[in-house]
């Protein structure tokens, strides 16, 4: 009998027939391994950069100040000016420092001029006859001195005996005259009106210069009088001159105030005691010059004493100087040190008030105008130098290990593009940190090689450091690299087979090449990539 197939049934039968043959393939198929990406490692040349960016910077670049505060005399040049080293660019007022120089000066002149005279006298001692002179006229001057001295003292006590007759007779006129304008304040002017009130005022003033006030704690005239005829000192008896001065002075005016009520009441006033009156002012006004001149004959002769006795003990000393000793001499060696040194400090204080230009250079800032007061140590001018400029970048502390002093750097300008680039070398690596954001980094000054007109100050600076350079060795990516058990390797496909290799490697460069010193060889099949 024949069977038919639907055709349901033929479509299964169909699909379990592909389904059972593509089972089979992949169950008996050989195995074809890992899936990867190789290279055939090749020789070659690696360079070993660092990329910083920095600012172009004059290479000499100063702020120049006055030592000394003073108003400002001369600015002689202008911002763009070019100046030779050692051009005077500005001055402040030094008449005062030029004033003290030519003291010092003077003063250097006048001990070195003792210096040589001591020397000579010295050498003049030598002869006999000379010698004999000197100590003649050294004891001569000895003599005179002691003499000055005693007619010194006679003369001053001259003068102060005369003094103590005249304060003696102040002082009792004093008291007379008070006693007579208190007699005629009491019988003319003891009422309330406004004279009265001005002669009752003067009253009191006289008392309390002649007697004192208790209630002040004020002593008068009479009683400094009375303290120098018990002491009979000099002191005593100026004290004594002073204050009868004040007294007398305050009986003057005070007596010339009871005048002018005097006048004003004629009717009231008796002839006989206006006349009275007037012969009191007239008497005190004598009494107080005969204070004043006793006061100014005092002064001027202690002045007289004191240059007598100045004039005699320098030619006393003058004379002494014609006996240095060793001592003398060396004495007056140290003067003339000492008196160099001055004149050294004042130069140098005179040169504080002078800017002068360190180096040659251009001027790039003036802060002052002629007649402004300037501070000392705030910058007055501004200067860089003609040696050209430099460029400043800060590296980090990762980077700064793989650069030293003298690598060659490529540097590109932002102003002037890629396609202009300069080729430097680093002349200076700062041994001290410098912390930027909190990330520690160390300046470095890089040359330029061949400077250029077109290079400005404060320009950026795109800096690549070629800091190592290998030729013609092995390289891999470091892409192709991996860890394992704390060891670097690669894969290798050899002989249809991946292997692992330990590798020693070298330095590695910008483009993501790095070196093999050990573990392949050219021509070995690098795997890159390979699925898991």
């Amino acid at each position: 009998m024949k069977m038919r197939l639907s055709r349901k049934n033929l479509v299964i039968v169909i699909v379990s027939i592909l389904i059972l043959g593509l089972g089979s393939f992949l169950f008996l198929r050989p195995n074809s391994g890992p899936k990867f990406d190789s290279i055939i490692i090749e020789r070659g040349d690696l360079i070993q950069k660092v990329e910083v960016v920095g600012k172009v910077k004059p290479a000499q670049s100063v702020d120049l100040e006055f030592e000394q505060s003073g108003k400002v005399k001369s600015i002689s040049v202008k911002v763009g000016d070019k100046v030779a080293s050692g051009k005077v660019l500005a001055t402040i007022d030094r008449r005062d420092l030029e004033a003290q120089l030519l003291e010092k000066e003077a003063s250097l002149d006048l001990v070195k001029a003792d210096l040589a005279q001591s020397v000579k006298n010295k050498r003049s001692l030598t002869d006999i006859n000379t010698q004999t002179a000197l100590r003649t006229e050294l004891e001569n001057a000895k003599l005179n001195l002691e003499n000055i001295k005693l007619k010194a003292e006679d003369d001053l006590k001259s003068v102060y005996n005369d003094a103590q007759n005249i304060i003696n007779e102040s002082s009792t006129q004093t008291e007379i005259s008070f006693s007579n304008y208190k007699i005629m304040q009491e019988r003319y002017f003891g009422g309330y009106g406004s004279e009265d009130l001005l002669v009752q005022n003067g009253k009191n003033d006289i008392e309390s210069k002649v007697y004192g006030s208790q209630a002040f704690n004020i002593k008068g005239s009479k009683y400094y009088v009375s303290v120098a005829n018990s002491t009979v000192l000099n002191s005593d008896i100026d004290k004594a001159l002073s204050s009868l001065q004040i007294s007398l002075g305050s009986l003057r005016d005070n007596l010339s105030v009871l005048q002018s009520a005097i006048n004003n009441n004629l009717s009231e006033v008796s002839s006989t005691d206006e006349d009275l009156v007037t012969s009191e002012s007239s008497v005190i006004t004598g009494q107080l010059s005969e204070v004043n001149s006793a006061i100014k004959t005092i002064s001027t002769q202690k002045i007289t004493n004191a240059k007598n006795i100045s004039d005699a003990q320098t030619k006393l000393l003058t004379t002494q100087s014609s006996f240095p000793t060793d001592e003398d001499i060396l004495k007056k060696e140290s003067a003339v040190k000492q008196a160099e040194a001055g004149v050294l400090v004042a130069r140098a204080n005179l040169s504080k008030g002078v800017i002068v230009s360190p180096f040659s250079g251009i001027i790039t800032a003036v802060n002052y105008d002629e007649g402004e007061s300037a501070i000392s140590n705030q910058p007055v001018i501004t200067m860089i130098s003609n040696a050209g400029y430099e460029v400043e970048a800060n590296v980090s502390e990762i980077e700064i290990s793989k650069i030293n002093v003298g690598d060659r750097a490529e540097v590109v300008l932002d102003a002037y593009g890629p396609e202009n680039k300069f080729m430097t070398y680093i002349s200076e690596i700062d041994p001290a940190e410098t912390v930027i954001d909190g990330i520690t980094t160390y300046k470095i000054i890089l040359q330029f090689e061949n400077p250029d007109s077109q290079i400005r100050s404060n320009m950026t600076a795109n800096i690549e450091v070629e800091t190592a350079r290998k030729d013609n060795v092995i390289l891999i990516p470091q892409r192709a690299l991996f860890i394992e058990d704390g060891e670097k390797k690669v894969r290798i496909f050899s002989n249809g087979n991946v292997e692992s290799r330990k590798v020693t490697l070298g330095i590695s460069g910008q483009d993501g090449m790095i070196e093999v010193v050990e573990g392949l060889s050219e021509g070995d099949n690098l795997i890159t990539f390979i699925e898991d």
